[in-house]
Order: C-alpha cells, then sequence, then structure tokens
C-alpha cells in the first residue's frame, strides 16, 4: 500500500481532487493494477460518474473488484488489455473526462501507444492526469534510469498532440501533472 495517514507517501484522493476530479465525471484509468487510484476515483466521483480500470494483467483486475465489491463500490468497470496497442483499448472513444496514467510510462516499452490510448478515449477539452516517480533515485520505486522527469513526459505529450495543463501536488517521490487534449 502506497499510502496510509501515519506515513507520507501519495495519498490518490489527495492527488486525484487536486486534478480537479469530481463528482459525476467519467474516468479511465490505464495501467490501474490493483485499482490504488480506480478505487479512490470511484469514491469521488460518486454514483453518476464512473471508471474503467484498465490493466493487462487479470488478477489485479480481479482483486480490485473485490476490493470494491467489499467496499460497496458499484462505479468500476474493469477491461483488460495491452495499452501498447493503441487501437485495442476497449474504452470507448471520446468518453472519458479525465485519463489516470500513474506509475506506467517509466515502464513502457511502447509510451506513445499508451498516450495515443489515453488521447483516443478523452472527450475533447478531457485531460490526461501523469503521476511518475521523481527522477532522482529513491530508496524504493524503479531504478532512477527508468524514470522520466517531467520534460520528458512534457516532450511525450505534447509531441502527441496534447497541450499542458498543471502541476498537482503529489509526494516527495512523486510528481503529478495534467496535459489537456
Amino acid at each position: 500500500m502506497l499510502y496510509s495517514p501515519g506515513n507520507r507517501f501519495i495519498d490518490p484522493h489527495k492527488v486525484l481532487v487536486g486534478a480537479g476530479f469530481r463528482p459525476g465525471m467519467i474516468i479511465g484509468d490505464f495501467g490501474s493494477g490493483n485499482g490504488f487510484y480506480a478505487v479512490a476515483a470511484a469514491e469521488i466521483v460518486g454514483d453518476k460518474g464512473s471508471v474503467y480500470a484498465v490493466d493487462i494483467q487479470e488478477d489485479p483486475l480481479r482483486h480490485l473488484m473485490s476490493d470494491a465489491r467489499l467496499k460497496q463500490i458499484r462505479n468500476i468497470t474493469t477491461l483488460r488489455c495491452d495499452l501498447e496497442k493503441a487501437d485495442y483499448c476497449p474504452v470507448p472513444a471520446v468518453s472519458c473526462d479525465a485519463v489516470i496514467l500513474a506509475n506506467i510510462l517509466h515502464q513502457a516499452p511502447n509510451k506513445k501507444a499508451v498516450i495515443e490510448s489515453a488521447f483516443k478515449a478523452l472527450k475533447t477539452g478531457g485531460y490526461v492526469l501523469v503521476i511518475e516517480w521523481e527522477p532522482q533515485g529513491s530508496a524504493f520505486g524503479p531504478p532512477a534510469e527508468t524514470r522520466l522527469s517531467e520534460e520528458d513526459v512534457a516532450h511525450l505529450l505534447t509531441g502527441s498532440g496534447f497541450k499542458p495543463g498543471r502541476k498537482t501536488p503529489a509526494d516527495s517521490y512523486h510528481y503529478a501533472v495534467t496535459y489537456i487534449k
């Protein structure tokens, strides 16, 4: 778990609300894993909103849905797909108000396809929230040489048709930035 009230790690609710998430939105969490951000997003958007949790692995998606059931969250749809195949993502085109790309770009060999998948899913004026590890190394997290700087992320997203948005507070190990379609 990345957050508990007694530590200094990232608080998903704080980051998502800081990035502008609000009730009624439709969110895509691309590379959702076990739902650290998807569950928080579902709680924020409420019953009038929804979340598409997308991952290539089935087990984390099952864990996510089990966690959601325990918390009586009913507005998450899990979808299994390889985000590096941009034309395969089952999230409906032009359906999302925001897409979360949390800690996945640094590990994706085909970053451009992941970004294209997000772009296709977003409504005009929607935004992608990129959360990545700070580039300087730390005692945990991915190796420093695989991390992406904010400048690397800016180059990738603006090169794919996004416009810079804003920086959102995260924690001392991560940064969070938005880019607008």
